[in-house]
Order: structure tokens, then sequence, then C-alpha cells
């Protein structure tokens, strides 16, 4: 008796394992589907693979054995541009052109005569005349440059934009 007991507990434990996997038959894809990637991107997909692959959002849950396609997921408009850059200001003064240095430039400094170094100016580049003055018998201008560098230049290397 006790033998034909313990037969039918094991054969209790042995069924339900079986009737789990009977009844869970066809949700087997959806459980594979959790712990295998995804697969490389082909250019056909077999029903196979179409089960073990991850569903996109929104996208239907497939049978074993069918194939669902999906849409592409919409694309985003670039973003539209919502304020226009504002315009440079106008530089004020005339325009003049560094010139008669032989290619070698100028130098523009804080202050008439022997100021600090404030940059280097190109020959023929452009600059704004604010004013003009004479330092120990030395003519000068005061320019300001187009990317906003304001100092004093000596006045012989200044010529007027033609």
């Amino acid at each position: 008796m006790l033998s034909l007991l313990r037969g039918l507990a094991l054969t209790g434990l042995l069924a339900v394992p079986v009737l789990v996997m009977l009844v869970g038959l066809p949700h087997l894809g959806e459980m594979i589907s959790e712990f295998v990637p995804a697969p490389a991107p082909s250019t056909a997909a077999t029903g196979l693979q179409a089960v073990l692959s991850r569903p996109t959002v929104g996208a239907r849950r497939a049978r074993p054995g069918t194939v669902v396609v999906d849409a592409p997921p919409p694309t985003l408009a670039p973003p539209q541009a919502t304020a226009t850059p504002a315009p440079t200001p106008a530089p004020e003064g005339q325009p003049a052109v560094v010139a008669n240095t032989e290619g070698l430039g100028a130098v523009l400094r804080s202050e008439p005569g022997s100021g600090r170094q404030v940059a280097a100016l190109r020959e023929r580049q452009v600059v704004f005349v604010l004013d003009r003055t004479t330092s120990a018998g030395t003519e000068w201008a005061h320019v300001r440059t187009a990317q906003g560098a304001d100092g004093w230049v000596i006045g012989v290397v200044i010529l007027p934009q033609p």
C-alpha cells in the first residue's frame, strides 16, 4: 500500500510539470523572447525569428508560427527655430584699412605711444576709425576691429578704405 501511495505521489509530481508545459505551450515563444536577444535585422524574417524577437512598443504579439510585420515608428521632425539671431550691430566710425606695413601688420595698443599691446592687425585688415590724436609729434588713430578689439594704432598705417 505504501508503495502504491509513493507511486501516485511520484506520478502527481511528474504530472504537474507536464501539465504546465502543455497548458503553457502556446505562450512558450513569449517566455523564450524574454531571455533571447533580438536577432540582427535581415531582409526576410522566418516564423521562428518573428516569435523570438522582442515586440516593439505598440506591437501585436504573434502566435507561434506567424509573422507580424510592424510599421516603423514615426520619425520626429527636426526642431523648428524659435528665435532668429540678433543682427550684428554695424560698427561705428569711418572704415579704413591697415596698409603701408610691407606685409608686417601693425600693433593695436591700449594708449597712444607706449600703451600695452591689445592685438595685432594684419596688412589689408579693415578697421573703423573712431578718433585721431597726436602724441609726441606722431599721429595715432583710435580704431575698432570688426571682431570688437578696441585700441590705438600709429596713424601712418591707417588709410581710408577705397
